[in-house]
């Protein structure tokens, strides 16, 4: 016999040990097709998918009506020029309770199925089970011919939707760590249908390199702890294989007769464009126009989120103000004034820590808000650097003079809100200007 038949041969005994012997859902999962069509006159519809196939199967097992053991009785087996094989196979029953008589019409089954490669292995498309009287065999082949046309139907809408969209349809399989990925790329022909198999996922290559690294640990979450989340957003790189995009990723769980996950499948649904749009408009909502700086609002927010996170830490809170900054705008007018703004907010991110809070809260005033300071030094050291900066700046671009006065508040020694931190900052840059401005000041109760 041809191996491809031989193959087809063990899926089907394969299966009917499954449903007959073992009652091993799992498996019967396994061999059918995802699409895949049963028909038996027993079932409630005649012909069902494969999950309700399931369910009919566990109902049957719990009320013993299920045959404990089969054999073949005829076995036929045709290979079609696409490589599928049809199946004409007779079987009989052996009730527990009652002798192998292989005539009673309850128990000789005859089965007629389609099996065609997936992934080159056959999986189950239309398997049609009849009783083997002459009264059946008619009806019976109807519904077979009903039930491939309806799966033909169900393939042509499901490649018409994998030609539209522009989503990657996934199944991981956890007890083979598989994961196969169905999607569309671009052709000088038009769109066209790809279909990638990761062997090992779990500790892949491709795992690594297509997964942005701070989504991995989303990703594990949702593997290791068996969550079906709403809406959780992730980068996948490609294509090109340079650029991460913006997947939403949609999944659900698919279990067997142990109630145990063993399939993890669903779709990921491009958002890029959205999501550039989302974070452009959230940007414009939260930067300074002229300055690209938080503005108050967004650095008031981002300032008392962290003072309710991270209250045991010790942080700082300046306010920067430059000095006479009315004279500038009145004297060099207000596009010089605009100018020196933009650098003050230049040094400002060159002085300070990427993760520091910087906003401009208004007008010539700035601030600056110190995560995780490891003492009180560092912020007056870094605000003294900064007035140096800023000082030789404008006396070698514009040969003029300019400088800034700067008060720091340290929490909680200063103040324990923002509200508070604030006040207290205001308080020592006010003292330092009283005091001749172009200086630093640190908060003392005694500036009150």
């Amino acid at each position: 016999m041809d191996k491809n038949l031989k193959a087809a041969k063990k899926v089907l005994t394969d299966f009917l040990d499954s449903c007959y012997v073992n009652r091993n859902t799992t498996k019967i999962l396994q061999l059918l097709a995802t699409n895949a069509y049963i028909y038996k006159p027993d079932l409630p519809t005649h012909f069902i998918t494969k999950a309700d196939f399931i369910v009919y199967l566990e109902n049957e097992a719990e009320q013993n009506t299920i045959a404990p053991s089969y054999r073949i009785h005829t076995f036929h087996a045709k290979l079609t020029p696409n490589q599928s094989v049809d199946l004409i196979v007779s079987i009989i029953l052996v009730n527990q309770n009652e002798p192998d008589t292989g005539c009673c019409p309850y128990q000789k089954w005859n089965i007629t199925a389609t099996l065609r490669l997936h992934d080159n292995s056959y999986l189950i498309d239309v398997i049609h089970f009849s009783l083997a009287t002459t009264q059946q065999s008619k009806k019976d082949k109807l519904a077979f011919i009903k039930a491939q046309s309806l799966l033909k139907l169900v393939q042509a809408r499901y490649r018409i939707i994998l030609e539209c969209t522009e989503d990657i349809i996934f199944e991981y399989n956890i007890p083979h760590d598989v994961l196969t990925l169905n999607y569309n790329i671009d052709t000088p022909e038009g769109k066209k249908n790809k279909k990638v198999q990761i062997n090992s996922y779990s500790t892949s290559l491709y795992k690594k390199s297509s997964i942005h690294p701070a989504d991995l640990e989303k990703i594990d979450k949702v593997l290791m702890d068996k969550l079906s989340p709403d809406n959780l957003t992730l980068r996948l790189k490609g294509p090109p294989k340079t650029i991460y995009r913006w997947f939403e990723l949609r999944g659900t769980w698919i279990y067997n007769d142990m109630q145990k996950p063993f399939c993890y499948t669903g779709l990921l649904h491009n958002i890029h464009k959205q999501k550039l749009q989302i974070d452009a408009l959230t940007y414009k909502s939260e930067r300074d126009g002229l300055t690209g700086l938080y503005n108050r609002q967004a650095a008031e927010y981002l300032i008392m989120s962290t003072l309710k996170k991270d209250s045991q830490q010790q942080h700082a809170f300046i306010i920067i103000d430059i000095d006479y900054f009315k004279q500038v705008n009145d004297v060099l007018g207000h596009q010089f004034g605009d100018s020196v703004l933009v650098s003050l907010a230049k040094k400002l991110s060159m002085t300070f820590r990427y993760d520091d809070i910087i906003g401009r809260f208004g007008g010539d005033e700035f601030v600056v808000f110190m995560r995780d300071i490891p003492s009180d030094e560092m912020p007056l050291e870094r605000s003294q650097h900064l007035g140096k900066l800023f000082r030789r700046k404008f006396i070698e671009a514009f040969n003029q003079k300019f400088s800034c006065s700067i008060g720091i508040a340290i929490y909680k020694k200063d103040g324990q809100t923002f509200e508070e931190l604030y006040h207290a900052a205001d308080v020592a840059l006010y003292e330092a200007k009283n005091h001749g401005r172009n200086r630093c000041y640190m908060y003392s109760r005694e500036f009150e």
